[in-house]
C-alpha cells in the first residue's frame, strides 16, 4: 500500500506540473497574440490551468519531498527515479517538437512555400514554439536539479544508474526513429524528382530535412 500511495502522489505531482507549464504557455501565447484585453476567454483558460495545477503540484510534491527528506532510501528508490526521469522526458519532448516545427517552417520559407503546409507546426508561429521551449526548459531544469541532488545523496544500491541507462536508451531510439523518418522522406523526394510527379513535393524535402536535422544530433548525443 505504501508503494501505491507514493505512486499516486508522484502521478498527481506530474499532472500538476504539466497543468502549470501548459497554463503558462497558453497565457504567454495569448498575451503575445492578442494582448491582455483582446482575448479574455483564452486568458481565463490558461489562468485556470495554472490556478488548479499549482496547488495540486505543491501539495503532492511537498509531501514526496518530505518523505524523501525523512527516508534516505527514498532518494534511491526505483519509483522516484522513474518519476524524475519521466518528468524530464515529459518536458523535453515538447522542446524537441517545437525545435522541429521551427526548422520545418524556416525550411519551407527558404524553399518559397507557404508555412501552413508544413508537416510540423504549420498552424503555429515562431513565438508559439519559442514560448513552449522556454517554459518547458524551465520545468526540465527544475527536475534536473532535483535529480542531481538525489544522485549526490543516493545510496550505493541506488536505482538511479539503471533508470538513467533506460532513459538514455529510449532517447537514442527516439532520435534514431526521427532521423530514419527524415532520411526516408529525403530519399522519397530524390526518387520522385526525376519523374517530375506531384509526389516530389518540396514539402517532402522540407519535412525530411527538418526531421533529419533534429533526429540525427539527438541520436548522436
Amino acid at each position: 500500500m505504501r508503494t501505491v500511495g507514493r505512486l499516486y502522489f508522484y502521478i498527481l505531482a506530474l499532472i500538476g506540473a504539466e497543468a502549470i507549464v501548459w497554463g503558462v504557455v497558453a497565457l504567454l501565447r495569448t498575451v503575445i497574440r492578442s494582448g491582455v484585453v483582446g482575448a479574455a476567454g483564452q486568458l481565463a483558460t490558461g489562468l485556470s490551468a495554472v490556478l488548479v495545477g499549482l496547488p495540486v503540484f505543491l501539495f503532492h510534491w511537498l509531501i514526496v519531498q518530505r518523505d524523501a527528506a525523512r527516508d534516505e532510501e527514498e532518494h534511491s528508490s526505483r519509483l522516484r527515479a522513474i518519476f524524475l526521469y519521466a518528468a524530464r522526458a515529459a518536458f523535453l519532448v515538447p522542446v524537441v517538437y517545437s525545435t522541429l516545427a521551427l526548422l520545418n517552417r524556416w525550411l519551407a520559407l527558404a524553399l518559397g512555400l507557404p508555412v501552413e503546409g508544413s508537416a510540423f507546426g504549420g498552424g503555429q508561429s515562431a513565438a508559439d514554439n519559442l514560448i513552449a521551449v522556454a517554459v518547458c526548459l524551465t520545468a526540465f531544469y527544475f527536475f534536473s536539479r532535483v535529480l542531481r541532488q538525489d544522485d549526490r545523496a543516493a545510496l550505493p544500491a541506488s536505482y538511479l544508474p539503471e533508470t538513467r541507462r533506460l532513459y538514455r536508451y529510449l532517447w537514442t531510439a527516439f532520435g534514431l526513429t526521427i532521423a530514419v523518418a527524415g532520411v526516408q522522406g529525403l530519399l522519397r523526394y530524390l526518387l520522385y524528382l526525376p519523374a517530375g510527379t506531384e509526389s516530389a513535393s518540396p514539402y517532402l524535402l522540407a519535412n525530411g530535412l527538418a526531421l533529419t536535422l533534429v533526429g540525427a544530433p539527438l541520436w548522436a548525443w
